[in-house]
């Protein structure tokens, strides 16, 4: 019975990443590869966002979704927002540095799909920076 929203988390890593701590961000999303499946219908993308930024993936149209992500930034939890029934966005499901995750969703839950950058320190707690480091990910949404 699909009455409530079910999300789903994998700890398997989706891609193979290489990082080097003295290239800049767009080399390293030139470097690294969320690769299509057969059921992709979205992506794969790479981005760079700014702390408390966001940008819309799927909207109204879609299948019940899972999407991926794998945050290959140093700083900044990547989390996947939802428009669910009450018309309010929720961030149900992050994804920390350096980690891959997975999270489903189901249409008739969910009516669209985004990502937002927030930063914080490792304790969880909001950090106030002059100079807030970016997110930076890869992303890609599969038909469940």
């Amino acid at each position: 019975m699909r009455s409530t929203l079910t999300i789903l988390l994998t700890a398997t890593a989706l891609a193979t990443l290489t990082l080097a701590t003295s290239v800049n961000a767009q080399m390293v999303l030139d470097s690294v590869e969320l690769a299509a499946g057969g059921r992709t219908i979205a992506g794969p993308g790479a981005q760079v966002l700014a702390v408390d930024d966001s940008v819309f993936v799927l909207g109204h149209a879609f299948p019940d979704v899972c999407v991926t992500v794998a945050n290959i930034g140093a700083r900044g939890k990547v989390g996947i927002q939802s428009v669910e029934g009450d018309g309010m966005a929720h961030v149900r499901f992050t994804v920390e540095p350096g980690e891959t995750g997975t999270s489903c969703y189901l249409t008739s839950q969910v009516s669209a799909i985004s990502f937002v950058c927030r930063d914080f320190d490792p304790r969880g707690d909001r950090i106030q920076a002059v100079e807030p480091i970016p997110c930076k990910f890869l992303w890609r949404a599969d038909k469940s």
